[in-house]
């Protein structure tokens, strides 16, 4: 009986497994979401205010960082 048990915990773990790999690699094949688009920030404000330095301070991160590698004005 315990060996029974062992068996189908065995079992449901591996079909887990392959289930959550499976999920894995049909994320990692999908193409970025920005890739090649062009992402304009609107901001408030007088240029070389506080807020234009913040935005521009932001721009090189948000290039970097999201997936696809955006070009942002």
């Amino acid at each position: 009986m315990r060996q029974k048990i062992k068996f189908r915990a065995a079992r449901l773990s591996a079909i887990g497994c392959l289930w959550v790999s499976l999920l894995a690699t049909q994320a990692a094949g999908q193409t970025p979401y920005y890739q090649g688009k062009v992402l304009t920030i609107l901001r408030g404000g007088a240029p070389g205010g506080t807020g234009d330095m913040q935005a521009r301070a932001l721009v090189p991160f948000l290039e970097k960082y999201l997936p696809g590698r955006p070009k942002i004005v």
